[in-house]
């Protein structure tokens, strides 16, 4: 004999419909908040492998430049933005050397990924700051300028705020030496948009003033040098003199 579902039978069988509805849910939410969770942890990781393989790289920046004369420094510049290039997997990358007054890009040095990439240094070397008002404005608020994505700007936009408007994304640092700023360092990307991290994106200046003070210091002492050996001639023509 057929049993009838009755009214408590039906009320028991929605709310263990409830309850299992709203488990499913628990655990979907759950599952949820632990795909997030290892998608953080995958990011900070992915963050600190790249800060430790930039501070290697810096760690062995620093010790070539620390052996070599300023003709060798100058020389060892390419290699050096080569290796950033290669790093922050971007396209080129410019490093500017202020006079003493500020206000003239006295030498611009700058390494490109390839030989499609064109180079942009000559229309900045020997030139005044107030000539770009990209760096003059990065420079005279001593902050760092970022683009992260270009391609969301107007073209006025990019105008101004781009070096080269083919750019997709770029960063400018101006870089510190004895208490001033005294250089600048970019990196462009012609494709990608920036995702770096903060943290990450902080050591570019890192490796710019090692730059910039290595350069500084090998040309203290190629002048040290020089003056020794002028007077070391002139001691010499003296003695010659008096003989």
């Amino acid at each position: 004999m057929k049993r009838e579902v009755s009214a408590d039978d039906r009320s028991s069988d929605e709310l263990a419909t409830q309850v299992h509805q709203k488990l499913v849910e628990k655990l979907s939410a759950e599952n949820k908040r632990l795909r997030d969770l290892e998608s953080q942890l995958k990011k900070s990781a992915d963050q600190l492998t790249k800060k430790y393989e930039f501070q290697r790289i810096l760690t062995g920046i620093s010790s070539e430049l620390m052996q070599r004369s300023f003709d060798e420094s100058i020389s060892y510049l390419d290699t050096v933005l080569k290796q950033l290039i290669d790093f922050a997997q971007a396209e080129r990358c410019l490093l500017m050397v202020f006079s003493v007054d500020g206000k003239t890009m006295e030498n611009v040095y700058e390494s490109v990924k390839d030989a499609s990439v064109p180079e942009i240094s000559a229309q900045f070397h020997g030139s005044t700051l107030d000539s770009h008002p990209v760096l003059e404005t990065c420079l005279l608020g001593g902050e760092p300028l970022i683009i992260r994505d270009g391609s969301v700007l107007s073209a006025e936009d990019r105008a101004q705020e781009l070096l080269d408007p083919a750019v997709r994304s770029s960063i400018h640092f101006p870089l510190r030496d004895q208490g001033g700023i005294s250089g600048l360092i970019t990196i462009d990307w012609l494709e990608r948009a920036l995702d770096w991290e903060d943290e990450a994106i902080s050591l570019v200046p890192v490796a710019g003033e090692m730059l910039l003070r290595a350069i500084s210091r090998a040309k203290l002492r190629q002048e040290k040098n020089d003056s020794e050996e002028r007077f070391r001639l002139i001691s010499e023509q003296s003695l010659v003199g008096i003989v």
